[in-house]
């Protein structure tokens, strides 16, 4: 618990945005060799403030944004402005992520990684209902301190035009994915993996 609490101080400050204490929970401990698993730690974890943090770091600094788009195997790419990117975003910023709302219908634990000092915060949903079914977050220590590495959605889609598995990835101040395994109305399937790139390093790497 002492290395969670570190890591989430360290992420708040580096994120500079404070967030209101949540009631501690006894937390049960079960250690091996290479992890340590906490159930339910508090406080919830603060993800769509991440999220917009993200954002607006972007709108201000980015000097160039990618869009990489795989669909059933057909490649494209091409610079989009900061309106289509603040539009593709969406598909992350949603309201089952508001801090209320993840607090009450989500539950929360923690894999400390001894090998390798990452901390891996997974939350799930108390009961079946809205898109998002699992939420994962990733924490990594560096020379400078305790940082944000990964965020990780895994959501459902179903509707009038079929059903989609999302997966959704944002690599904080990089880049984000999402990846789509979908059944349309006629019962076809087909895969699109996008890539939305603002770090000139990554331009290649996708």
């Amino acid at each position: 618990m002492r290395l969670y609490l570190i890591a989430l101080a360290g992420f708040l400050a580096f994120q500079s945005c404070s967030v209101s204490p949540v009631k501690n929970d006894d937390t049960v401990a079960d250690t091996t060799a290479a992890a340590k698993e906490e159930s339910e730690p508090s406080p919830y974890f603060p993800v769509l403030d991440l999220l917009k943090s993200d954002v607006i770091k972007v709108d201000s600094f980015a000097a160039g944004i990618m869009s990489k788009r795989i669909y059933d195997g057909k490649k494209d790419s091409t610079f989009i402005n900061i309106d289509s990117f603040k539009n593709l975003t969406k598909q992350f910023i949603i309201p089952e992520l508001d801090f209320n709302y993840f607090q009450e219908h989500f539950t929360e634990k923690s894999i400390m990684e001894t090998s390798t000092d990452q901390l891996t915060v997974i939350y799930t949903p108390k009961e079946n209902i809205g898109t998002i079914k699992q939420v994962t977050v990733y924490i990594s220590q560096t020379a400078s301190g305790n940082k944000v590495d990964m965020l990780y959605i895994d959501k459902v889609i179903n509707d009038a035009s079929g059903s989609s598995n999302e997966k959704l990835l944002w690599k904080t101040g990089h880049y984000f994915t999402i990846t789509k395994d979908i059944i349309d109305a006629n019962k076809k399937s087909h895969q699109e993996i996008r890539h939305i790139i603002w770090d000139p390093e990554y331009f290649n790497r996708l």
